[in-house]
């Protein structure tokens, strides 16, 4: 009860006190008199403020600031420009105050001459220019001249932001920069400097007019003041290795007492060897301990290959420790795996780490690791390393193959390490992708992110940044992308939500795992159960409860065109939307740049989705129904590309994957013509002149002296009519395949055919029942004959899928630089075609890739 009455007390003299005052009127704001002024370098303005409300009982003093006294000052209100730039002046009273932004300009200066710039003096070299430069983009060649033993493009106006390199012949794989490759780099003026082949992009240190000029023959660039002249240009071309200056000298890893391979050396190897002794292919198969071309140096295998020329194709090594020293391997263990190779030319090569086989050839073990169709530049040696893990066997045979040599070439094999890594974990997963680890390298796709255990089988990699928003993820077992798991769903995923995964299935990749965000992320998976969640990173482990619900993803269009004026749209989806009255169609409208849109359709940022033309067809035509191709895990579907320089409204219908396109503003109806993928006006005659006009796959044939693949095709194309499925293929000569048919230069070689006949990759297999999409197949040899009667042999591949030689009609001649083929199979001979398509797939190899695909229409 007192301590009531003394409460009430107080507050009763409180209000006695505020009775016998006058009230206070208290400051409520400030008022600039500007709240934002322009000026040139040392003018001024006088800034005030108004009280609010004017009848302040106590005047509050004002204090002024800038905050940027290096751009504007103030005193008193008083403004003085001093720079260019920009600065916030600020007058506070007490806790309130008001702000006007300043900006201060250069003086105006008298307009001075007019800029006359007419560009850069072009020549009609090889070499060009090319960059962001002179407002251009990359698509452009500013062609150089040749003088004073190189290539120069004179009198270019540059800006420090401007970037440029040199490339050859218009080609992207050929061109020239410096030091590491997506570094832009400031080069200095008149310092001839190492051109780097892909190498990053350059700038200057200052805007100006520039000289830029690049030395093939001594990989130079130098750049000068325009017309300036050169300084003296040293050579930057490396010596190739010879056995003068290989470095023999063993590496610390070798020298490692953990290594197992050198533990077996000093005389505990074997050798195997297989190579060409004649044109026609005879070979000898040979185990020894004495090879007539092997020579052994410190770490160093060197072969020597004086006496095979490059006709003689196959020239195989093959070297594993002898019995009584096998290296056995253990699947509860994991190896690392590391040899450096190099050669004194530039040659392809081939190496798998295989079991040992004690009885028959060698190089038929099973392969536990394979590195194929690498190339060994002189200048720089291969490093070849991997982890060999899950893997159990009493001995290994390493296998080398380098086909195809240079005459005279000499090989280096230095530094074979075997050593233990660790114990093998099946469930041991990594994350690769897009994101911000260590805000470094955003690229991690090359790069293992490791998981750890945490509870039962579930794993996590914990700390995964985001890079532009998001993370884009899948998982894998050590390199190995056919171990790769990811999402089942081509959707964005949320936090806190379990979602499936899934491997590798009927030739189809997982779809990338992507996180929108912009936070730090913990990543749970589970491979066992095959199940997947994220969490903000730190958060508690928990398996959710909420379950991720399948949504259909509408098709966007990519591609190259004007939209959201970005013609680089192939990462820029542009969406689409219903059609009002034709179920299953969506559109949208895109402009052409350049004079031309060219574009496909996928699912979010999902390549593996993507949907584009069945047949390889430019330009395409206008209102018609064109028939479309899904990724599915095979090769890309075609680009459709239209020229002109309007606009253009796209439709597509996914589930009957048809397209049309109508210039813009075209009322849409279905067309009832359907786009010709080939007409069949074809007879197998060594005519090729009626092949002229069909579409078909055209390659740039580039390939190296000797050797046999993708660049020596040149041109497949393919139709159909009732009877036939007619194929043509264009082969450039390359190498040994200079001579004519048949005598002591050997036979032009052979190649797999296989066709695909449903456009479903789900419903066939290919060569020896391995997984594929076709559903036929068979190989032909071109062997002997002349020019104008080569003689073919159809080789049956003892398989149910093949189709009979005796039906097979071949025809075929050559000229001075390539060889030409045509052949019918007959349809008759094939399962029955269920779809609307056909392709065949061109190979050279039936363990290897397909060289290249044609596709066409069957009516």
């Amino acid at each position: 009860m007192k301590k009531f009455l003394t409460i009430f007390a107080v507050a009763a003299l409180a209000v006695l006190a505020a009775v016998s005052c006058e009230k206070e009127i208290l400051l409520e704001g400030l008022e600039m008199s500007q709240t934002s002024v322009t000026l040139e370098v040392g003018g001024t303005v006088n800034l005030a403020v108004a009280l609010k409300p004017e009848n302040v009982t106590n005047k509050p003093t004002v204090e002024w600031s800038s905050s940027n006294d290096a751009v504007a000052t103030v005193n008193g209100g008083v403004v003085t420009a001093v720079a260019p730039g920009s600065a916030v002046i600020t007058a506070k009273a007490g806790t309130i105050s008001a702000t006007c932004n300043v900006t201060v300009n250069e003086p105006e200066t008298p307009p001075g001459p007019v800029d006359e710039y007419k560009g850069p003096v072009q020549g009609n070299s090889e070499w060009s220019v090319i960059g962001a430069l002179l407002e251009k983009n990359w698509d452009t060649d500013f062609v150089c001249a040749e003088e004073k033993g190189g290539f120069v493009l004179k009198d270019v106006k540059l800006t420090t932001d401007d970037l440029f390199k040199f490339r050859h012949n218009k080609d992207w794989a050929d061109n020239r920069g410096i030091n590491e490759p997506n570094v832009d780099t400031v080069i200095e003026t008149a310092v001839p400097t190492k051109a780097v082949p892909n190498g990053g992009n350059i700038k200057v240190a200052a805007n100006g007019n520039y000289d830029l000029w690049y030395f093939a023959d001594k990989e130079a660039i130098v750049v000068v003041a325009k017309g300036a002249s050169l300084p003296d240009i040293p050579s930057f071309v490396e010596t190739p290795p010879t056995p003068d200056n290989w470095d023999y000298t063993p590496g610390a890893e070798y020298n490692d007492g953990a290594n197992l391979w050198k533990s077996k050396a000093a005389g505990h190897e074997k050798y195997y060897y297989y190579h060409c002794t004649g044109a026609d292919w005879n070979g000898a198969d040979t185990e020894a301990t004495d090879v007539p071309f092997l020579t052994v140096n410190q770490s160093t295998y060197v072969l020597h290959y004086a006496d095979f020329t490059a006709s003689q194709w196959q020239n195989q090594f093959f070297v594993f420790p002898d019995e009584g020293h096998f290296i056995p391997l253990d699947a509860a263990k994991s190896y690392k795996f590391k040899v450096t190779i190099g050669a004194n030319k530039a040659t392809p090569g081939f190496l798998k780490v295989s079991r040992y086989k004690a009885e028959g050839p060698k190089h038929e073990g099973d392969v536990i690791s394979e590195y194929g169709a690498f190339q060994i530049d002189p200048a720089q040696p291969t490093v070849i390393e991997s982890e060999l893990s899950n893997v159990s066997c009493d001995n290994i045979i390493i296998v080398m193959d380098f086909g195809g040599n240079p005459d005279d070439i000499k090989i280096y094999i230095k530094d074979i390490t075997i050593t233990e890594s660790g114990s093998s974990d099946p469930n041991a997963y990594a994350l690769i992708g897009c994101h911000a680890y260590d805000n470094s390298n955003p690229w991690g796709w090359t790069t293992n992110f490791d998981s750890e255990p945490v509870q039962g089988d579930w794993r996590v990699v914990k700390n995964i940044g985001s890079f532009d928003g998001k993370i884009d993820f899948k998982f894998r077992l050590g390199e190995d992308w056919s171990s790769q798991i990811a999402a089942v769903n081509a959707q964005n995923k949320e936090l806190n939500v379990l979602f499936p995964l899934r491997g590798i299935e009927n030739g189809m990749e997982p779809k990338n795992i992507i996180l929108e965000g912009d936070g730090t992320y913990d990543i749970y998976l589970n491979p066992v159960e095959m199940k997947a969640f994220i969490l903000t990173a730190g958060s508690a482990f928990a398996v959710p409860t909420q379950e991720e619900v399948a949504v259909e993803i509408p098709y966007s269009i990519i591609g190259y065109h004007s939209t959201d004026n970005n013609p680089w749209g192939w990462s820029t989806n542009v969406p689409m939307t219903a059609v009002a009255g034709f179920d299953g169609w969506t559109m949208a409208t895109i402009g052409a740049y350049e004079g031309k849109v060219e574009f496909k359709f996928r699912q979010l940022e999902d390549w593996g989705t993507q949907i584009g033309g069945l047949n390889d067809i430019t330009p395409r035509q206008t209102g018609v129904q064109i028939p479309l191709k899904e990724k599915l895990g095979g090769p890309d579907p075609y680009n459709l590309a239209f020229y002109g320089d309007g606009d253009y409204d796209v439709y597509l219908n996914v589930k009957d994957l048809v397209a049309v396109v109508y210039p813009a503003g075209t009322p849409f109806t279905i067309p009832t013509e359907v786009e010709k993928g080939a007409a069949a006006n074809i007879g197998i005659d060594g005519n090729f002149a009626d092949w002229a006009d069909l579409p078909g796959t055209v390659l740039e044939p580039t390939g190296e002296e000797g050797t046999e693949g993708a660049q020596a095709i040149a041109e497949v194309k393919i139709c159909v009519d009732e009877e036939n499925v007619y194929v043509y293929v264009k082969r450039v000569k390359l190498g040994r395949w200079t001579a004519l048919w048949g005598g002591d230069d050997g036979h032009a070689g052979y190649y797999y055919y296989d066709f695909d006949l449903d456009n479903n990759p789900e419903t066939g297999d290919y060569m020896e029942n391995k997984n594929g999409p076709y559903e036929a197949w068979t190989y032909l040899y071109i062997f002997g004959g002349t020019a104008d009667a080569p003689v073919f042999r159809a080789t049956p591949p003892g398989s149910p899928k093949g189709m009979s030689i005796d039906n097979i009609k071949c025809a075929g001649t050559v000229s001075s630089d390539a060889i030409y083929t045509e052949i019918a199979f007959p349809r008759a001979d094939m399962p029955a075609i269920t779809g609307s398509s056909i392709s065949v797939s061109v190979w050279g190899n039936k363990d290897a890739n397909p060289l290249t695909t044609a596709s066409c229409t069957v009516n």
